[in-house]
């Protein structure tokens, strides 16, 4: 039996699994052409050696390969250049997948932030005592990306956009992932942020530790009183005079710089009336001979 020397389109369509018009595209671009000619009906054909060619290419396509890299491959016409070509597209794609996968795990979470923020929303009850919700617990550990400024006559319904959208460009120029809320802390005195005096502020990012960037720092490992506030951020100065009330009743005093945790920042929910936001006021339990003395 004679050994078949020359296929049709439609043959090697079949065979290497591209479409007849992708191979015409690619014999407009001068990338295969069909080099077997039949002078009695000027049909074309594929030779033996295009089809095996046409069969890497079509590896090479399934991977995403540009049209460069095919060239490269058909021009050289080895497989050493096969070789290459497959290696370079594997490391292409690894990063792809490393990229896709940080945007999956980071949204994931902004997803996760999102539900409990709507659930928590849901479930507001408006004649619901703030005292309600007050409680000292421990505050776990995270890293924070952090930037500190001091924003000259600081008024505390300026959610500080530009800042905020500047530290998440930092943020991921650097490679970094934010995996959880955005924490503000004041250092200033008691309610100091509410008075419109220059106001020295943190705004930090969680994200994925990483030490080979000086910005990131510990936040948590203490001691806290925390509320939930829920609304326009018009009356969170109501909120931490309550909580700075509840502390010195229930035997605590202010042990640190108070904090800010926004379930959802700033830059995602315009309106300050949707904000859910916990207050983390550092505290220490009053020694006992203290309290004794206070009461005499």
């Amino acid at each position: 039996m004679q050994e078949r020397t020359q296929y049709s389109i439609g043959e090697t369509s079949i065979i290497t699994g591209i479409s007849s018009r992708t191979l015409r595209y690619y014999d407009s671009l001068k990338l295969i052409i069909p080099e077997i000619r039949d002078l009695q009906n000027n049909y074309r054909y594929y030779s033996r050696d295009q089809v095996v060619q046409l069969l890497a290419v079509q590896r090479l396509r399934t991977m995403g390969c540009s049209q460069q890299m095919l060239r490269t491959v058909i021009q050289k016409n080895s497989l050493e250049a096969l070789c290459d070509q497959i290696e370079l597209r594997i490391r292409e794609l690894e990063d792809e997948i490393a990229k896709r996968s940080a945007i999956i795990s980071e949204n994931a979470e902004f997803l996760n932030r999102l539900k409990a923020f709507l659930e928590i929303r849901a479930h507001a009850d408006s004649s619901t005592s703030l005292l309600d919700n007050m409680r000292v617990e421990e505050i776990p550990i995270c890293h924070l990306f952090c930037e500190q400024r001091v924003m000259p006559h600081y008024n505390v319904l300026d959610t500080s956009v530009n800042f905020r959208l500047e530290l998440y460009s930092k943020c991921r120029a650097l490679g970094l992932q934010p995996t959880g809320p955005e924490i503000t802390t004041y250092f200033t005195n008691l309610l100091g942020q509410f008075v419109m005096h220059d106001c020295k502020i943190q705004i930090g990012i969680a994200v994925k530790n990483s030490s080979s960037c000086d910005q990131i720092q510990e936040f948590g490992g203490f001691t806290a009183a925390t509320a939930i506030h829920i609304g326009s951020y018009e009356t969170m100065v109501n909120t931490h005079m309550m909580m700075l009330r509840w502390i010195n009743q229930n035997g605590y005093e202010v042990n640190g710089y108070v904090s800010e945790e926004f379930m959802m920042s700033p830059i995602d929910i315009l309106e300050q009336k949707n904000q859910i936001i916990k207050v983390i006021m550092p505290v220490r339990g009053i020694p006992v001979e203290r309290t004794t003395n206070a009461r005499r």
